[in-house]
Order: C-alpha cells, then sequence, then structure tokens
C-alpha cells in the first residue's frame, strides 16, 4: 500500500466518521423538533364542542396523542416528530356519560393552524355547545351535515385519503389524484356490503372534470351504480358534488386506521391558480368533505348486512404549498463517503 493511498484511506475515514457525526446530530435534532396543531371542534351550526377527545395517529404507527378541548372547543395537539412527508388521522369524539354521541375526522399531511374539525349533530339533548369562535373556520362546514353514526357502523368512515399525496399538498395550477377510502378508526372492523359516497368541493378553487372518477376494483364483479360530477347552489354558495356509489360482490371488511385504508376509486382535480377573484394561493387550505345526501338522505352510506346506516363526517385538509414548503420535501440525506481501491464510493 503506497503513502498516497494510506492518505486516501485517512481521509475517507474522516469523511465516513464526519457524515456519521453529522447524520446522528441531525437526527437528534430532528427529534428535538416538532410542531403543534391547533384548531376547534364545532358542530353542525358552528359552536364550539367542550371536552371533546381529540386524537392524532401517525400512520403506520401504534403510538397516538390525545388531548381534549376547551370550553370553547378550542384544541391544541403537540406533533412529536415533523411530519412533512408522514401522514396522519385525526378524530374527535364527543362523550357524555360516557356514550358516543358524535364523530368527526380529518387527515393531514403538514402542521398548521385551524385544523378545525366538523361534527355530526351532538346527541342526546344533554349536549351543552360552548361559544361560536371568534374567527369563522378559514375552510367552510359541507352543508348539509351528515347524520349521527348508527351503533352498527360507529368509527366508520369514508373520506379523500390525502397520504396518497406523495408531498403533502399541492401547487397552485397543478393538476393530482386522489382516492376515495374507508375505513374504521376503532377496534371494530365492520364489514360493508355498498358504499355511497358524496364528496363536496368548492369549484372556484379546485376543478373536476365530469369524467375525473376511475373505479378500483375491491371485489369481483362488482357494480358502480354512479360515478358523476354535478354543481349546484346550497345556502348561497357554489359547491361541487362528486357522487360514487358501488355495490360489492360479498362483505368487505374495513381496515383500522392507522392501517392502509381501502381505496374504491380515485378522483382527477386541478388546484386553480389566483386569477385576482378566485382560485388558490402558495399557503391556502382547501377543504374537501363528506356530505348528507338531501336526495338520499344520508351521506356517506354503508349497508351493512342489508341495512343501511350513515357514517362519520370527514374533512380532509389540502394544503397549496409555499415555496418553503416545496424545498422541504426534497431534502436527502446521504451515505457516508468511503475510500476503495483509490476511487469513491457511496
Amino acid at each position: 500500500m503506497t503513502q498516497l493511498t494510506i492518505r486516501r484511506l485517512v481521509v475517507g475515514v474522516t469523511l465516513a466518521l464526519a457524515a456519521v457525526l453529522a447524520v446522528g446530530i441531525a437526527a437528534r435534532a430532528q427529534s428535538d423538533t416538532g410542531c403543534e396543531m391547533s384548531g376547534y371542534v364545532l358542530d353542525p351550526q358552528g359552536r364550539g364542542v367542550p371536552r371533546a377527545e381529540v386524537e392524532l395517529k401517525i400512520s403506520g404507527r401504534a403510538e397516538s396523542n390525545l388531548v381534549r378541548t376547551e370550553a370553547d372547543g378550542f384544541y391544541v395537539i403537540r406533533i412529536p416528530t415533523p411530519i412533512l412527508q408522514e401522514a396522519g388521522y385525526l378524530y374527535t369524539i364527543v362523550r357524555t356519560d360516557q356514550t358516543l354521541v358524535t364523530v368527526g375526522q380529518a387527515n393531514f399531511k403538514r402542521c398548521r393552524t385551524r385544523r378545525d374539525i366538523f361534527t355530526n349533530d351532538p346527541r342526546p339533548v344533554a349536549y351543552q355547545p360552548g361559544p361560536t369562535p371568534p374567527a369563522p373556520p378559514p375552510v367552510l362546514p359541507a352543508y348539509p351535515a351528515p347524520d349521527a353514526p348508527a351503533n352498527d357502523l360507529e368509527g366508520s368512515v369514508a373520506f379523500f385519503d390525502l397520504t396518497a399525496l406523495p408531498r403533502g399538498g399541492v401547487i397552485a395550477g397543478e393538476s393530482f389524484k386522489i382516492p376515495v377510502c374507508m375505513a374504521s378508526f376503532t377496534s371494530r372492523a365492520p364489514q360493508v356490503s355498498a358504499l355511497t359516497f358524496v364528496g363536496e368541493f368548492d369549484p372556484t378553487q379546485l376543478q373536476v372534470a365530469s369524467d375525473a372518477i376511475r373505479t378500483i376494483r375491491v371485489t369481483p364483479n362488482q357494480q358502480v351504480r354512479e360515478a358523476s360530477v354535478s354543481y349546484q347552489t346550497i345556502a348561497g354558495r357554489q359547491r361541487g358534488r362528486i357522487l360514487f356509489t358501488v355495490e360489492f360482490n360479498g362483505l368487505v371488511s374495513l381496515p383500522v386506521l392507522p392501517a392502509p385504508c381501502t381505496s374504491v376509486a380515485e378522483v382527477e382535480m386541478q388546484a386553480l391558480a389566483w386569477n385576482g377573484a378566485t382560485g388558490l394561493r402558495p399557503g391556502d387550505t382547501v377543504g374537501l368533505s363528506n356530505v348528507k345526501d338531501t336526495v338520499r338522505g344520508i351521506n356517506p352510506t354503508m349497508r351493512l348486512g342489508g341495512v343501511d346506516g350513515p357514517i362519520a363526517r370527514a374533512t380532509t385538509y389540502l394544503d397549496v404549498l409555499t415555496s418553503q414548503e416545496q424545498q422541504d420535501i426534497f431534502k436527502r440525506s446521504w451515505l457516508p463517503i468511503l475510500v476503495k481501491n483509490d476511487r469513491l464510493r457511496r
């Protein structure tokens, strides 16, 4: 071994040790950082829901984080590690005398404020609402609100699955695809034979083509009864509605979150860029909601053994990425550099 080779080897080992130390320091720094996500739990009238349980679950992780709302429905939940490239689900449960009275759900992939959770109509009558927050929610709730969940489908939910977006958000002007998923967020795993999903969106922010719904096969010989996009004015504002109805060939067991949900369809959308009056700008948040269908009476509807029953309401928060958030996605970690046979190897 020549002196030059020895010097190269020493330099290579030194670089390797420096890289390992740097990775260790970065890992410790990352584990010590985090952020707080906050918002309000609101009933269909926009009033705060006091003493509601708000639980956060990160996909693929067993642990969870649970807090309770204050008297005005406000909550703050600590995200233990950065979730820029992770995904999670946020639930709220309201109990009166240990009785489940309403369920709401939202999924997210970024740590921002005002992640409001819109519940069903709380029951029983003993429920005492809190005050209305001083500022309206940045994402308007779906209208009209779904019915409270039936006991046989308690904990079941169908929603737009944000976890499928690799960047956790979109860029204004781009097209993207987002699945329609169904799952359960309790230890029970209900079985369903059909799903009627109605999703609501703001057509001044998102554009959905009439042929943008692609069916995903869950069971052989399943029957898609309807897949359409329509527009109507509800409570003085224009809303777009995605209707998807499918009947399965047999019963389908719902996975329990945070395990991957079961995708039944995929919807292609476009985030409209700001034109001076409407559209989306970097830093905005747009909401995709499940709503109650005024014609069919229940939305979404899952049929359990031939019995119809509603499931939990869901809101998906879709973030329009800022330039900094876009850069965060492309951060990379490199392996140490070593010297072998006078050549650099990674």
